[in-house]
């Protein structure tokens, strides 16, 4: 269902739905899917993905929220002009969280980074500054080509698995 990966961005983006439009939304797909849709809303809203911005939530959660507009301005996510900065143009103007961490990483060669030590001394390691990249928890296919074009070094990139829109929301329709 398009419309709750919609719903769920604005409330990421906006920091919050206000009381009345998640209401007015909750009501609009009980009646157009059915009230078994409800039980899969409830779950998006106590994993955090759809939220109410002025705290009346009955339901509590027990951690702090993603602040978007915190992040935005931290790590320059959103560009005005997309032709500036190549990793800009996939996206439209949005460059990925993940693709400014390691930009971050590179500019400061990963110091303060976990890195694997050798446990046997008989065997010397080699460094060819090729590095792999491990993402638990899931990527989008495009930041796959970003990592690829923007950071040559790394040879590898291993994850859990690879996050569509849909799939991602998916996920909480199944959890009982």
């Amino acid at each position: 269902m398009p419309i709750v990966r919609l719903i769920a961005l604005q409330s990421q983006i906006c920091n919050g739905l206000k009381t009345p439009t998640w209401q007015y939304y909750r009501r609009l797909i009980v009646q157009s899917y059915g009230i078994t849709e409800l039980s899969w809303l409830l779950k998006l809203q106590m994993a955090g993905l759809i939220r109410c911005s002025d705290n009346t939530d009955k339901i509590k959660m027990t951690y702090l929220p993603i602040d978007f507009e915190t992040l935005k301005k931290r790590f320059r996510l959103i560009v005005d002009d997309p032709e500036s900065e190549t990793v800009a143009k996939t996206y439209s103007g949005y460059v990925p969280l993940l693709i400014r961490i390691l930009e971050e990483g590179e500019t400061n060669q990963f110091k303060d980074w976990k890195s694997l030590e050798v446990v046997n001394e008989e065997k010397k390691p080699t460094l060819t500054g090729k590095k792999m990249l491990f993402v638990v928890g899931g990527i989008t296919r495009a930041e796959m080509g970003l990592i690829k074009t923007r950071f040559p070094s790394f040879i590898h990139c291993c994850t859990s698995t690879i996050i569509t829109g849909d799939s991602m929301l998916q996920v909480f329709r199944e959890i009982s």
